[in-house]
């Protein structure tokens, strides 16, 4: 990995870490603290083609710039649970 890469993923484990604090000191009511051990940033980019059509991708970072694909792949599923709970009408 370049240079420029690791410090980007440096950053973003900063950025994890302290919004995992913050979330734990919101949440703080005796219960055991937590601490970020896997994360995946989701992106999603888009664009106006020549034509005028919204084409876009996604871009998975996962921490650090790589992790088992199992881990990776758990988190997303995971995070789709919670999203469809959330949205639920019921």
């Amino acid at each position: 990995m370049d240079e420029r890469s690791a410090a980007a993923y440096r950053k973003l484990d900063e950025v994890v870490r302290e919004l995992t604090a913050i979330t734990e000191d919101e949440s703080d009511q005796g219960e055991p603290r937590y601490t970020a051990t896997d994360y995946v940033l989701i992106v999603g980019a888009q664009a106006i083609d020549n034509d005028g059509d919204r084409v876009g991708y996604i871009t998975v970072y996962p921490q650090n710039g790589s992790q088992p694909s199992y881990i990776t792949t758990g988190l997303v599923a995971q995070a789709e649970g919670f999203l469809a709970a959330a949205t639920d009408p019921e």
